[in-house]
């Protein structure tokens, strides 16, 4: 079962990651994953992108945050509407089940905070790259190709978390 956290931006990378995960799940394979939106520190204020990594951390509800993140990451990658778009954010707050005013409000009022905690966590387990998997050892970035979501998606999450778990592995890489 992969446990720990899960550090992750809207990108390519993390989209495919999601993927998988999503695969596992409807294979109903066991996880205890906590997602952690990761945003680069930029000034005092959140730019349009870093907007919709905030909101998932406002949203405090699991399954509302899960539905958010598909949300987005459906909106981005396969419709091909912008992160920095305010409408991308409102309507992946309303597939959310959430108040878009409450969570807009949450914010402007807690999103550079809740970012900042988010980042020294990522700092702090050593995340240099995302998305990134936080379990029993070192971060682990996890790279996928297309291919990552065909077939059963518990041998792939299985060396996940052994690689995670393992402090002896820090990398392996295929050119």
């Amino acid at each position: 079962m992969l446990t720990g956290s899960c550090f992750f931006d809207f990108g390519v990378e993390s989209h495919r990651f999601h993927e998988l995960v999503e695969r596992a799940i409807s294979e109903h394979v066991s996880l205890m994953l906590t997602w952690r939106a990761f945003a680069e520190r930029i000034g005092d204020g959140l730019d349009p992108d870093a907007r919709l990594l905030a909101a998932h951390e406002v949203i405090r509800d699991r399954q509302k945050q899960r539905r958010f993140r598909q949300a987005v990451f459906v909106m981005v990658h396969r419709h091909g509407d912008a992160p920095s778009d305010p409408v991308t954010l409102r309507a992946a707050i309303k597939i959310a089940g959430m108040d878009g005013d409450v969570v807009e409000e949450a914010i402007e009022r807690d999103g550079v905070r809740l970012l900042d905690t988010v980042r020294e966590a990522a700092d702090d387990a050593g995340v240099d790259g995302l998305p990134a998997v936080v379990g029993g050892g070192p971060a682990v970035t996890v790279r996928l190709t297309p291919a990552a979501t065909n077939g059963n998606a518990r041998p792939r999450l299985d060396l996940i978390e052994k690689v995670a778990a393992d402090d002896g592995i820090w990398s392996l890489q295929k050119p």
